[in-house]
């Protein structure tokens, strides 16, 4: 497994993607791993346009409101087939680790693409004290969609596209509202703001059909709306909606799984559910579950006559609230009129055959309880893992010969030197950390007058070791 990770952001990163693929001959041939950091601008020269920066945003030489779209590097990547691919937001921490994972795991380059907020960006009221809440809100608008592509599950016989959002929770108009690198042309050039605004939101929703029809898979009739059975499932670490995609590829009647916020209550009202409901904590939904099962509570209408469902729930049963998310859809939907196909299934993690056990004896029930013809290949259970490893810790040897390639090479001239002391300049409450630095002075650490210092801060490698024990393993 590749622990090689290149991380770049700004200009630098899009130099690769978009300044010509002759660049990365190396990213191509090898199994590298490169995190993206989108700021959507070249933040380290003042924010000035590049060819990441929206449609729409008034920046450093786009001063009018940049005219052309962004360039799109996740399907620019995609067309290579064998690279791994994975756009990505702070707000959607499960989806974050997911594609983590899966890169490192694949056997080939990969690319992540990350959204970031940048202090350029000017966000409203609180700016980068806001950093999660508006990574959420730009995909829960549609301006920064979450998918990923794995090159792997074409060998499978599956989609390699799986699109994580696909419900448009709020508007694209709202979140532009909250940036000042967007509203600046509102107030300076209405008329050129409000077509330009218009454009994006055309853009946004045309970006989201398209992604959508991506990620379709290949079933006998012409519509996803005419599926007779939905699926859904709650997935906080991405076993259940692994399961639940099985699930769904191998149901004739079904169309993709989607996420269970993904979906509006009246979506399923008449039709057949299956659910897969993972618990997390002492009893909690999945955070791509909360709110459907809010809309569910609040829900006083009962479901049209043809409503039936059946739920897998995923836990284990060494938690006291074991399966409870599972336990209080079923509930729910019961007291609505819906009818219960069959028993709830439980994947227990503690039983000794692990969650399979359950999983298959429930398969047996749902084929003929749906009336689908079971299929030769039946949905597994394959949980996510993460394993310590010696590798993720460079030798001295080799972080050594790191040191010398990348530090001492040329002119370039490395120090190592003791921090004296590092103290805050500025409020906790400021959206900026100014620090005073101090460090030991070295014979060989000499500069002038208008050199830049670089500094490269290095972890503690015992307490590095310490934490990846501590982590060894997530489920």
């Amino acid at each position: 497994m590749c622990n090689r990770w290149i991380v770049g952001g700004d200009g630098w990163a899009y130099d690769i993607g978009y300044g010509g693929l002759d660049h990365v001959e190396a990213f191509e041939a090898n199994d590298v791993n490169v995190l993206v950091v989108d700021t959507e601008m070249y933040s380290n020269t003042g924010g000035q346009q590049s060819k990441a920066t929206p449609k729409g945003a008034s920046v450093k030489f786009a001063v009018g409101g940049k005219q052309q779209t962004k360039k799109n590097i996740g399907e620019i990547f995609m067309t290579y087939e064998h690279v791994y691919v994975a756009s990505v937001s702070l707000g959607f921490p499960a989806q974050v680790l997911q594609a983590f994972v899966e890169a490192d795991r694949h056997n080939g380059p990969s690319i992540i693409i990350a959204y970031a907020p940048c202090i350029q960006h000017a966000v409203t009221p609180n700016g980068l004290n806001d950093m999660v809440e508006e990574s959420r809100f730009a995909v829960e608008s549609g301006y920064w969609p979450l998918y990923r592509f794995n090159p792997e599950l074409v060998a499978e016989g599956k989609n390699p596209f799986v699109l994580d959002s696909k419900k448009l929770r709020k508007n694209v108009s709202a979140f532009l509202k909250r940036e000042r690198r967007f509203m600046n042309l509102q107030k300076n050039n209405p008329e050129i703001a409000h077509e330009l605004f218009a454009q994006m939101n055309q853009d946004v929703l045309h970006r989201m059909e398209h992604l959508r029809e991506h990620a379709a898979g290949y079933k006998a009739f012409e519509h996803p709306d005419d599926a007779s059975v939905r699926v859904l499932f709650a997935s906080e670490t991405g076993t259940a909606a692994r399961v639940a995609r099985d699930f769904a590829a191998a149901c004739t009647l079904s169309h993709d799984a989607d996420a269970m916020d993904d979906v509006d209550i009246d979506d399923i009202d008449g039709k057949s559910v299956v659910f897969f409901i993972a618990t997390c904590g002492q009893g909690a939904m999945p955070q791509n579950g909360r709110k459907f099962y809010a809309e569910l509570c609040a829900r006083q209408e009962p479901f049209k006559e043809g409503t039936s469902f059946s739920i897998m729930g995923l836990g284990d049963s060494s938690y006291y609230f074991f399966c409870k998310a599972a336990k209080d859809v079923e509930s729910r939907m019961l007291e609505l009129g819906a009818k219960k196909l069959l028993q709830m299934g439980t994947g227990d993690d503690a039983d000794q055959e692990g969650m399979e056990a359950g999983l298959h004896s429930w398969l047996d029930s749902v084929w003929p309880a749906l009336g689908v013809k079971p299929p030769e290949e039946v949905p597994h259970i394959t949980p996510i893992k993460v394993s310590f490893s010696k590798q993720a810790l460079l030798r001295p040897e080799e972080d050594e010969r790191v040191i010398h390639h990348y530090f001492q090479a040329d002119e370039a001239r490395a120090v190592s030197a003791p921090i004296l002391s590092n103290q805050r300049m500025c409020s906790e409450s400021y959206d900026r950390d100014f620090r005073t630095i101090k460090i030991a002075k070295d014979s060989r650490l000499n500069y002038e007058a208008g050199d830049c210092l670089e500094i490269f801060p290095q972890n503690d490698p015992e307490r590095v070791s310490e934490f990846l024990h501590e982590v060894r393993e997530i489920t």
